[in-house]
């Protein structure tokens, strides 16, 4: 097998290498886990990966001498560990220890070194101990893969790209390769299919996470039969054994596995025993037997016990998983206590304690290992407390804003931006401080975080409540683009869940509470053909008579591909795009839900004295220019929904704005009422667009490049209309970028999965094609532009 091997973890593409805004407490928790799993490990072929990998971690926190320890342990253990010994090459050259990184460099070409025949046509056969070398090396990277700061990422490309490279281990080194060590790998592959299989199946992609679940089952039970095997991974393997089996059972997920496969099946638990019996006084497994029991089965009293037995056995910060398992039992069981205390008061004081049993055991984990969902439940915990107290407002407020805070670190971990229940309680927290504009934008993000298509309109109902309490807080509103806003979102909410579902499931539940409300959007969304749908799912469904209508032939002149449709008869009103009433001579009234185009070419005069000024020579050359690369003069709508206000003043000094946005048209709207509210509502960053800032009577694309110069930064919306509609824009922006006497900041960003246009190509992207993580949005515009 011809494979081509680079020694080494420092050129791999992993999150620790690419990261300059280095987490140090997150890498000091990844050492100490390494480091306890180092200890279970030892002795064993992961114990040099590991230790390899640790020796990564420290290098990018910047402890040259501490990294070479670990490098040269690896050495002391394997004298021809090719990725230690460029690891330790790497260290030595930053260091400046030239003849020893030399030396190192030697080494590995020796040990990478073919015997090439003198005949190429020949390829050469790699030696055992050749084979044995280089499948290592593989295996290594890919545990750092697996096992990098990334590991609690929602997302499973580095599973992918770590089993894939186990695979490549295995067929290279062949018999070469002992059975415990490949054991090894295959737990490792093993344990990745598994994450996949959760990871795909709650991103909706169940056949490529039943794919998965067969490669775990298969490999898992291998390791289970072997004999003499491997205590330490046989009980680890019918430990995931059970969580699988168990997962399928709840799920109800139907699979064809092989028929030995059936009892455990049928029974997960057995799995479990198996497990206890190959290690039965293991505080770790007792810990995941309690929260398999609890899942499975939904028993307190028994994981409790086993919970109590684990901490007694080891109570060390290895063993930290058993405290968040007992407040995550806690917490469950307050909310169905809770249910059955009803509005008794005399029970509350019971409960409370319930969440401050859970409240110590988060916080002595926390102290241990700091986690994603650890911070997420013990903000949880705390708003909790804060929803049940029962003394003065000021310590509700104080408990409120210690949940956000929690809530806040959460969404701060990596891929924190993807976590539903993050957002959904961090809104929450937000609504109940009276910071409703911020709920908004995290009740967006929870939405944002659901399927594509989601029959469940649970997220929406939160975010259409703060909309509705605001518009109930400030009638009438003055601001006339949180109407626009609420609209767009209800527009994207009709398409995600459907019409029957947004009736059934979101706006009945809130039509008698926000009855005056819902009619401000009638009103509202009445003005606006492209907002007719909205109309009609707002507003109380009333019974029609067939006498109220009439059926029009309208001869095939409309541009929808029927030619007969109803119209009202005369007398009642409908608003076109104009806000005018439209009616034909005949009679009758259009129907709103025919959706008329608005545009319309508008022309420009000048005089003789502004014909002969520089602008208007300037903007002949503009026009020829645009002529050249094929753009034409866009037409301006006759009405445009209104859109927020931008800021009063920019953080950037030197500039107007912050940031200028070239759009297609189809990102208009989430420019308008997503970008636009995230980056300067929540925070704060001047923005401007061209649908908003423009001046009336200028050219469309010399007011572009006007708004261009007054801003520090450029984000470049990329979606499949980009390349048509803002070619010479962006190469506007490139130009403009190039300027020596103030530098601008070009920052693409993709909407969809269409190609970057090559001329933007060679800067680093932003990905918004799902839940955008805003933070980081925010975060690269204020450190590209220095603020």
């Amino acid at each position: 097998m011809a494979l081509d091997i680079s020694p080494g973890f420092y050129m791999l593409p992993l999150p620790i290498n690419k990261d300059i805004n280095i987490d140090r407490a997150v890498v000091e928790t990844k050492l100490r886990d390494l480091d306890h799993f180092r200890r279970v490990r030892t002795g064993r072929s992961e114990e040099l990966a590991i230790l390899n990998l640790q020796g990564l971690l420290v290098l990018r926190l910047r402890r040259h001498e501490e990294a070479l320890g670990y490098f040269h342990a690896v050495l002391a253990k394997d004298r021809v560990n090719l990725n230690a010994l460029a690891n330790l090459q790497y260290v030595l050259e930053k260091l400046f220890r030239m003849a020893e990184a030399q030396h190192c460099k030697d080494e590995q070409i020796h040990l990478l070194d073919l015997g090439e025949s003198a005949d190429s046509s020949k390829k050469p056969k790699l030696s055992e101990s050749q084979r044995m070398i280089k499948a290592r090396c593989l295996a290594e990277q890919a545990y750092a893969y697996a096992f990098d700061i990334h590991s609690d990422t929602v997302e499973g490309k580095r599973y992918m790209e770590s089993n894939d490279l186990y695979r490549k281990a295995l067929e290279l080194g062949g018999k070469a390769v002992e059975t415990t060590e490949k054991d090894d790998w295959k737990f490792c592959i093993a344990f990745n299919a598994h994450k996949l299989f959760d990871n795909l199946y709650y991103e909706n992609k169940h056949s490529a996470s039943k794919e998965n679940i067969e490669i775990a089952v298969n490999l898992f039970y291998e390791i289970t039969q072997r004999s003499p095997g491997d205590p330490e991974f046989q009980w680890d393997s019918w430990r995931h054994l059970a969580d699988i089996f168990r997962a399928l059972k709840i799920r109800k997920i139907s699979i064809d596995l092989r028929q030995e496969f059936k009892e455990f099946q049928d029974d997960p638990e057995k799995c479990m025993l198996r497990a206890m019996k190959v290690s039965p006084n293991n505080a770790r497994l007792l810990a995941r037997y309690a929260n398999f029991l609890y899942s499975l089965k939904k028993e307190i009293q028994k994981p409790l016990e086993l919970l109590e037995q684990s901490i007694s056995l080891d109570s060390s910060e290895f063993n930290f998983y058993a405290f968040t398992t007992r407040a995550m039992i806690n917490i469950k069981h307050y909310y169905s206590q809770l249910r059955e205390a009803g509005q008794d008061s005399s029970k509350m004081g019971l409960l409370r304690n319930v969440l401050q049993l859970a409240k110590n055991d988060l916080e002595k984990a926390m102290a241990m290992h700091v986690t994603p969902w650890d911070l997420a439940r013990l903000g949880e915990v705390y708003y909790l407390l804060a929803k049940n107290h029962t003394e003065q407002d000021g310590e509700v407020r104080s408990l409120i804003e210690k949940a956000l805070l929690h809530f806040t670190k959460a969404a701060d971990c990596q891929d924190g931006h993807k976590r539903i229940e993050v957002h959904l309680m961090r809104g929450r927290c937000l609504f109940d401080i009276g910071e409703k504009r911020s709920a908004i934008g995290c009740y967006k993000q929870a939405t944002d975080c659901e399927p594509a298509k989601s029959n469940y309109t649970g997220n929406f109902n939160e975010l259409l409540n703060v909309y509705m309490s605001i518009l109930h807080e400030e009638k009438p509103t003055k601001d006339k683009a949180i109407l626009a806003e609420a609209a767009y979102c209800l527009k994207r909410a009709l398409l995600k869940y459907g019409e029957k579902n947004m009736r059934t499931f979101c706006i009945n539940k809130f039509r008698s509470a926000y009855a005056d409300e819902f009619q401000q959007l009638v009103d509202y969304c009445g003005q606006y053909g492209e907002l007719s749908q909205l109309s009609s799912l707002l507003a109380p469904v009333e019974p029609v008579s067939q006498a109220s209508l009439v059926c029009v032939d309208t001869g095939g002149k409309l541009k929808h591909p029927w030619t007969k449709t109803f119209f009202h008869k005369a007398g009642d009103i409908t608003k076109g795009d104009s806000g005018n009433t439209v009616k034909e001579a005949s009679g009758v009234v259009a129907d709103e839900n025919l959706d008329v185009d608005a545009d319309h070419a508008v022309s420009f005069t000048v005089s003789k004295k502004e014909a002969e000024s520089d602008d208007v020579h300037e903007m002949a050359s503009l026009a020829r220019d645009m002529a050249k690369v094929g753009v034409k003069e866009q037409p301006v709508r006759s009405k445009e929904q209104p859109i927020r206000k931008a800021l009063e003043k920019a953080r950037v000094s030197s500039f107007e704005f912050d940031f200028f946005v070239v759009y297609p048209e189809s990102q208009k709207n989430w420019v308008s009422y997503d970008l636009l509210v995230e980056l300067e509502e929540i925070r704060k960053l001047k923005g401007c667009t061209r649908h908003r800032d423009a001046k009336p009577g200028i050219y469309v694309f010399r007011n572009e490049i006007e708004l261009m110069k007054c801003s520090a930064s450029i984000l470049l919306i990329n979606d499949k209309d980009f390349n048509n509609e803002c070619e010479y824009s962006m190469n506007q922006a490139v130009r403009l970028r190039k300027t020596k006497d103030c530098n601008r900041v070009v920052i693409p960003i993709t909407r969809d999965t269409s190609e970057i246009p090559e001329e933007i190509s060679v800067f680093k992207f932003f990905d918004a094609t799902g839940a955008v993580d805003w933070n980081k949005l925010a975060l690269c515009i204020e450190q590209q532009i220095g603020l």
